[in-house]
């Protein structure tokens, strides 16, 4: 009997043993799909703030900011604990910015197809070569770099234009907000131009480099999080990636309609200048002709 009882005893300890073990979010932190519907309306608040002119005090980001909370019936501290929680969850909330990207359409933009198509101007056309994933997560407590290379090919000729772009989210508070970004250029002859900027604000960052007259061996960048490591993660979402390779158009001299003539004599020239008037020319003529039929006039009557 006693034997029975240890044996069902040990049965329901590693029921309840198994199931206190199952993944899941705990208490105090929000679920999955509503951190999901959080975070879509944040980064759009924090668009909408960076309409207006900025301040320091930051009021409209507050101003937004709050107008989340206040529609999903939480604050800013479980908004925090919750993007604490899911900071050490790196994969939980790449799944969160996966899905977020698909909803706003920016995970098609890497598409073959995306990718073959350009874009003509008036004055020359560009194509995106961006081939690599279309968001990532920075974090001061894990991988805080985003890295990427493209091998080159033909699409790459002298003189055109490389424009890098992207987005950027701060999803933390407090302390400094300062990233790098750096883009390299490197030739068969292996020498290499490199362009560096700084990264202090939220919304798209844009570095352009021309390329020389050798020809192009690799493009490729990086994005630092200069951020201090500390108990709160703070993290840096960067997405909509574009590389673009700008081609002006060089136009081609114009045919003349009628051949010139090297030998002109008085009386051609001056037909010639008679019949090309300019309206402006012949305004220009009336006007005068109108002045001296006035001083013409007598002055007494």
């Amino acid at each position: 009997m006693l034997h029975r009882f240890i044996q069902l005893a040990t049965f329901w300890a590693s029921i309840v043993f198994i199931y206190s073990c199952k993944p899941g979010v705990p208490d105090g932190v929000l679920s999955e799909s509503k951190m999901e519907k959080v975070l879509y309306d944040y980064h759009l608040a924090q668009g909408m703030a960076m309409q207006h002119a900025p301040d320091s005090i930051n009021y409209f980001t507050r101003y937004y900011q709050q107008a989340v909370y206040t529609k999903y019936d939480i604050d800013q501290a479980t908004f925090d604990r919750s993007m604490e929680w899911y900071a050490r969850h790196t994969d939980k909330l790449s799944d969160i910015y996966k899905r977020l990207a698909e909803e706003s359409g920016n995970v098609d933009q890497t598409s073959p197809t995306f990718l073959a198509a350009g874009t003509q101007s008036a004055s020359g056309d560009s194509l995106n070569i961006w081939n690599n994933s279309n968001y990532t997560l920075l974090s001061s407590k894990g991988k805080n770099r985003f890295l990427f290379s493209e091998k080159a090919d033909t699409a790459f000729k002298a003189n055109d234009r490389l424009i890098w772009k992207f987005k950027v989210d701060w999803i933390y508070h407090e302390g400094a907000k300062q990233a790098e970004a750096l883009l390299a250029i490197e030739y068969d002859n292996d020498s290499i131009d490199v362009r560096t900027f700084d990264i202090y604000s939220s919304g798209t960052q844009t570095l352009v480099m021309n390329i020389g007259q050798q020809k192009v061996k690799r493009v490729s960048g990086f994005i630092y999080q200069n951020a201090p490591w500390t108990e709160r993660p703070r993290l840096l979402h960067l997405y909509d990636f574009q590389l673009l390779r700008i081609r002006e158009r060089t136009e081609e001299p114009k045919a003349t309609d009628k051949p010139t003539n090297s030998v002109n004599t008085d009386s051609a020239t001056s037909s010639r200048t008679t019949n090309e008037e300019t309206p402006r020319q012949r305004l220009r003529d009336s006007l005068h002709r109108a002045d001296t039929l006035r001083e013409l006039r007598p002055h007494f009557r």
